[in-house]
């Protein structure tokens, strides 16, 4: 499991680049799509991620999931089988995405 502090959106309000490297018992990702001005995201080595769903988009409070990103790279994943969008529920994801 990651610290508590990663999933203190307050904490890490002002984060632009993150690096997740070789967290490879780790099967969820923090709530890193509300971070309000993280760009860039680099994601390397999860081998025991499967899934990509709601905690990875956040609590829902906010109406756009990743509101700054604008670079996103995921690497050496073998057993990620499903990224899941639906959690969504209308919001929109990723804006700045082909922009």
């Amino acid at each position: 499991m990651f610290p508590s502090w990663t999933r203190d959106t307050n904490t890490l309000a002002n984060l632009v680049k993150l690096s997740l490297y070789d967290c490879n018992r780790s099967e969820d990702l923090p709530p890193l799509g509300q971070l309000p001005c993280l760009k860039d995201l680099n994601i390397w080595g999860m081998n025991a991620v499967k899934l990509i769903g709601a905690g990875f988009y956040g609590d829902g409070e906010t109406t756009k999931a990743f509101p700054s990103l604008e670079t996103l790279r995921f690497m050496s994943m073998p057993n990620w089988k499903e990224w899941s969008t639906d959690v969504l529920d209308g919001r929109e994801q990723f804006p700045n995405f082909g922009n």
